[in-house]
């Protein structure tokens, strides 16, 4: 997949549904991996702001 997004590969694949391109597309593993990765790093990001503010209010 290369960074590419389930967008772009459902546009390139030329596929109506995301659906598809989940049946199709055959997403590596580690996409998955690395998606957690990066949201793991903002969590980390978050609780650090968190962390370091004595106030904080989340809406």
């Amino acid at each position: 997949m290369n960074g590419t997004s389930l967008q772009e590969l459902m546009e390139l694949g030329g596929w109506k549904s995301y659906e598809m391109v989940l049946r199709y597309a055959h997403l590596a593993p580690e996409h998955l991996s690395n998606a957690a990765a990066r949201i793991e790093r903002a969590f980390e990001t978050v609780t650090e702001t968190v962390e370091s503010n004595s106030t904080i209010s989340l809406r």
